[in-house]
C-alpha cells in the first residue's frame, strides 16, 4: 500500500487521506484552501484514537 497521511482542513474542518504521490498543489480535497498553514497531519496515533465520522470512514477505506 502506498504511504498516506491523515490531513485536516481547518478551513473547511474536514478529514482525508494524502498519498505520497498525489498533486503536491493540492491542499484540501473538500474546499479551495492553498495554504499549508490551515492544515494539520494527524499522527498515527491521534487517527488510531479518534472515533469521529470522518476518520472512522477513512479507517474502513485504509483497511480494504
Amino acid at each position: 500500500m502506498n504511504n498516506y497521511e491523515i490531513v485536516e482542513c481547518l478551513k473547511c474542518d474536514n478529514r482525508f487521506i494524502s498519498y505520497d504521490h498525489q498533486d503536491e498543489h493540492i491542499v484540501c480535497k473538500h474546499c479551495d484552501n492553498q495554504d499549508r498553514m490551515e492544515t494539520i497531519f494527524l499522527t498515527q496515533d491521534e487517527f488510531n484514537q479518534c472515533d469521529c465520522e470522518q476518520c472512522e470512514q477513512i479507517k474502513k477505506e485504509v483497511n480494504k
